[in-house]
């Protein structure tokens, strides 16, 4: 997610983690028993309908719920953007998209998805360039002192190191009922917006329909909204997990969900239409734009053996190749479709000015900056990572 994502005192988060797990928390436990794993696969969102699916769900790919339907023109050219996960990196996506529309060549995307970092850049990326300006703000000028604080005994007792408040009054800031009327409205189009977490209890990829939750006749749907961009941003540890309510024949109870990135750092397409390769037809062959949100090259980096530092580099390490992997198998099923990839990341050479305790102003504005020159571009976009 944002700067506050990128808090290098790792030392501190760790030891703070590996006391909560030796804590545990027994009241958290006690309110989410009784919940099966018969009600997790059939539970719905109360008054919300088609408000989610899981990635690995057939229907998907059945019932082209990945697609965007009802086109007005359904001849017209279909874009389908994606926006990784990346933490402070999320500022190069912000710059980029900044960027690309300055070249007058940004497409109205058909389908936008987003996962962590990506999720809180998906709303504004989907409504268009009149949005770049926000986008701006969100990632250059909210330093983390404004969106961490650590969060007192139930750092140690709960589920966190850091309280979600300071994150909850950005997010709801930003994300208005006017915003969501918006998104409603382009969703009546035909057009989709998806947001990605992971259900932790059972280690599915959620992937949220935030058109249809913006388009909900309940006042539920503003909260819920602005839950599932939290949830998506949630690294484990670092940041509270978000509870979801849903029911299933008549009983209600709490998902827990967390950091899409923990599944899906990147959904170029969902794990079921990748499995069966089955895809609805579409009128035109779509193109798929990768906006990686960090670098996805391999780096040289000499590690500290250190305990911490050896964590810190494995966990990262793990996250790029799962990406890599996720790339190379979307690039497999788009050659088959007769599908464009495209992919634009953080070059590798980029110096990073971050530090190693705190992101600031000047330091995400680098990052921006260097998003807007990469994306204002015109060979921004490659087909491969390499």
């Amino acid at each position: 997610m944002l700067n506050s994502l990128r808090i290098n005192n790792f030392a501190l988060v760790l030891a703070v983690i590996v006391t909560a797990v030796l804590g545990g928390c027994a009241a958290d436990r006690a309110n989410r028993s009784g919940y099966s794993i018969e009600m997790s696969s059939n539970a719905i969102v109360p008054h919300i309908e088609n408000a989610r699916i899981w990635a690995d769900d057939p229907k998907i790919a059945s019932g082209g719920l990945w697609s965007p339907s009802a086109l007005k023109d359904i001849n017209a050219p279909i874009s389908m953007l994606t926006l990784s996960g990346g933490g402070a990196e999320g500022a190069f996506g912000a710059g980029f998209l900044k960027g690309w529309s300055q070249t007058g060549t940004r497409p109205q995307f058909s389908v936008v998805s987003g996962t962590s970092a990506g999720a809180l850049l998906a709303p504004f990326a989907f409504l268009g360039p009149k949005y770049d300006h926000v986008l701006a703000q969100i990632f250059t000028q909210e330093r983390t002192s404004k969106l961490v604080r650590v969060a007192g005994l139930s750092a140690i007792f709960g589920t966190s190191v850091f309280s979600a408040e300071p994150l909850e009054k950005m997010v709801a800031h930003y994300v208005t009922p006017e915003l969501i009327q918006e998104i409603a409205k382009e969703h009546a189009k035909g057009r989709r917006l998806y947001v990605i977490t992971t259900n932790i209890d059972t280690q599915r990829t959620a992937i949220w329909n935030m058109g249809a939750i913006a388009s909900a006749k309940t006042p539920a749907a503003l909260g819920l909204f602005r839950k599932v961009l939290l949830a998506s941003a949630s690294v484990p540890g670092v940041l509270p997990p978000q509870y979801i309510e849903v029911s299933h024949n008549g009983q209600s109870f709490r998902e827990m969900h967390l950091d899409g990135g923990v599944t899906a750092n990147i959904m170029l397409l969902p794990e079921a239409i990748l499995q069966t390769g089955h895809y609805r037809r579409l009128a035109s062959k779509p193109t798929l734009y990768l906006l990686f949100n960090g670098k996805i090259g391999h780096e040289y980096k000499l590690v500290k053996p250190q305990t911490i530092s050896i964590l810190e580099r494995s966990f990262g390490t793990a996250i790029k190749a799962s990406s890599r992997q996720s790339i190379i198998a979307a690039r497999q099923f788009a050659k088959s479709q007769g599908w464009n990839l495209k992919i634009a990341a953080l070059a590798t050479d980029f110096e990073s000015p971050l530090n190693e305790v705190e992101l600031n102003e000047q330091e995400l504005t680098a990052l921006f900056d260097e998003g807007v020159k990469s994306g204002s571009q015109r060979d921004a976009w490659r087909e491969s990572f390499e």
